[in-house]
């Protein structure tokens, strides 16, 4: 399982395809509430063009990479739009 904090760092989005969709399925059951306070506790540690910068940043990263159709789509296909975790 990893940290919230450890989604913003390098490391986690240079993962593979198949890393990433297995640590993000070992998050599946993740004790939310503390999930959300480390999620509040970085998001209080910035401000909101900043916090918007660096989504538009990992979006471009992602859309950059060779298998980014794949990657979202493997995504989707084991957190379908239809369900409340695909949405989540």
């Amino acid at each position: 399982m990893f940290k919230a904090s450890e989604v913003l760092q390098g490391d986690f989005l240079r993962s593979q395809p198949t890393e990433f969709l297995h640590k993000v399925s070992a998050n599946y059951a993740v004790d939310e509430d503390s999930y959300l306070r480390e999620l509040i506790e970085l998001a209080q540690d910035q401000d909101l063009s900043a916090i918007t910068r660096k989504a538009g940043q990992l979006i471009v990263d992602v859309r950059k990479r060779e298998n980014a159709v794949d990657s979202i789509d493997a995504l989707l296909q084991q957190y379908s739009l239809d369900t409340q975790e695909g949405i989540m």
